[in-house]
C-alpha cells in the first residue's frame, strides 16, 4: 500500500499542469472584467481570451505580461476587440508592455490598440524581450518616439499587423539599442512625423530589423530610416512616401526583391534621394524596381555619399532630380551591374547616372532614353 501511495504522489508531482483558458469580458459574465487581472492570474501556457468590446480604464492600459509565456488573444479579431486609451481620467498611458525577458511564447494576438497620447513610447513597448505580436491593428497613437511599437534591446516577431495613422518624430516602429525584430507581412501606411529621424520604421544604434513582405506606403514621413545597424529589407513595397523611401547613415543595409516607387523628397531634412538616400554606409540593392521617385536635389532613385554602393539586376526608370535623375554618387565606390536605366530625368547633369569624385564601375547595363 505504501508503494502505491508513493507512486501516486510521484505521478502527481511529475504531471504537468493543464493549461487553462481565462475569459475576460468588461460587461458580462467572465472570469475577470479587465485584462491585467487575467494576466496576473495566468500561468505559463495559459490563454487569456478577451471577448468582443472596447476596453478602457484600470487594468486595460499599461498591460504588463509580467514575463509569462502566455497567449493573450481576442475572441473575434482586432476589429471587434479594442484597447482604447482615450480616457480623460488617465494621462500618459501605454498599451501593452513586455519588460521581463518575455520570449516568443509570450503572444499578443488580435487587438486594435488606439488613442495613445504620451511623450515617450506608445501602443506596444518592448524592452529586453522577444514576444510575438500578430494580427493587431495599431492606429491613431501619438508620441515622440515609437508611437506604434517601441523596441529596446529586443527581437520580437511582428506579423500580420496593420500600423496606420500614427504620429511620431522618431519612428512609428522605433528600434533602438541592439534590437533585431522580424517584421513580416505587415501594412504600415498613413503614418506621419516631422523630425529628421521620422519614418514608418526607424532604427538606430546597433539595431538590425529584418523586414519581409511588408507594404510601407503613403506615409507623411520616410518609409524607412536607419542610423546604424545592419537591416535587411526583402520583398517589400515602399511606395508613395513623403520625405523619401529609405534613408540610411552609418549603416550596412541590404534591399532585395523590392519595389521602391513614387516616393517624393521635397524640403525638410536632407532632401536628396527620392527613393534611397545613403550616407557613410554600405548599401546592397538587388532585383529591385526603383521607379518614378522624385527629389528636389540629387539622386532621383538613389543618392550615395561617402559610401560603398552595389546595385545589381535592378530596373531604375522614370525617376527625376536636379542632378542624377537615376543615380547620383559623391565620393562613393559604386558597382552598377546588369541594370536597366531608362527614362530618368534631370534638370542639370546626369540623366541616368551622375558622379562626383567617385570610383564608378558600370557593367552590362541598358542605359537609354534618359534626359
Amino acid at each position: 500500500m505504501r508503494n502505491i501511495i508513493l507512486i501516486c504522489v510521484s505521478l502527481t508531482l511529475t504531471c504537468p499542469c493543464i493549461a487553462k483558458t481565462i475569459i475576460v469580458d468588461d460587461d458580462g459574465p467572465a472570469d475577470f472584467n479587465n485584462i491585467q487581472a487575467a494576466i496576473n492570474d495566468a500561468n505559463d501556457g495559459d490563454t487569456v481570451l478577451v471577448k468582443d468590446g472596447t476596453y478602457t480604464g484600470t487594468g486595460n492600459h499599461d498591460i504588463d505580461f509580467l514575463g509569462k509565456a502566455i497567449t493573450v488573444r481576442s475572441q473575434h479579431g482586432p476589429q471587434n476587440c479594442i484597447i482604447d486609451c482615450n480616457d480623460p481620467q488617465y494621462h500618459d498611458r501605454l498599451g501593452f508592455i513586455f519588460q521581463t525577458a518575455e520570449g516568443l511564447n509570450s503572444i499578443l494576438d488580435g487587438f486594435t490598440i488606439m488613442n495613445i497620447l504620451v511623450g515617450y513610447q506608445g501602443a506596444i513597448n518592448i524592452t529586453s524581450s522577444s514576444p510575438t505580436i500578430k494580427n493587431c491593428n495599431i492606429t491613431n497613437n501619438r508620441s515622440e518616439t515609437g508611437s506604434g511599437i517601441y523596441c529596446h534591446d529586443s527581437s520580437p516577431n511582428i506579423t500580420n499587423c496593420r500600423i496606420t495613422e500614427n504620429d511620431s518624430c522618431y519612428g512609428v516602429v522605433h528600434c533602438v539599442g541592439t534590437s533585431s525584430p522580424n517584421i513580416t507581412n505587415c501594412t504600415i501606411t498613413g503614418n506621419s512625423g516631422e523630425g529628421y529621424f521620422s519614418g514608418a520604421i526607424a532604427c538606430e544604434g546597433y539595431s538590425s530589423p529584418n523586414i519581409t513582405n511588408c507594404d510601407i506606403s503613403g506615409n507623411l514621413a520616410r518609409g524607412f530610416t536607419c542610423l546604424g545597424g545592419s537591416p535587411i529589407i526583402v520583398d517589400c513595397n515602399i511606395n508613395g512616401n513623403e520625405k523619401g523611401g529609405i534613408y540610411c547613415r552609418g549603416s550596412s543595409l541590404v534591399v532585395k526583391n523590392s519595389t521602391i516607387a513614387y516616393n517624393e523628397n521635397y524640403g525638410g531634412y536632407d532632401s536628396s534621394g527620392g527613393g534611397i538616400c545613403c550616407r557613410d554606409s554600405s548599401l546592397e540593392i538587388s532585383d529591385c524596381n526603383l521607379t518614378d521617385n522624385k527629389t528636389y536635389y540629387d539622386g532621383g532613385a538613389i543618392y550615395s555619399q561617402q559610401s560603398n554602393l552595389a546595385v545589381t539586376h535592378c530596373n531604375i526608370s522614370g525617376n527625376s532630380a536636379r542632378d542624377g535623375g537615376g543615380i547620383h554618387c559623391v565620393e562613393t565606390t559604386a558597382e552598377i551591374v546588369d541594370c536597366n536605366l531608362t527614362g530618368n530625368k534631370t534638370y542639370y547633369d546626369g540623366g541616368a547616372i551622375d558622379s562626383e569624385q567617385s570610383n564608378l564601375n558600370v557593367e552590362h547595363c541598358n542605359i537609354s532614353s534618359n534626359s
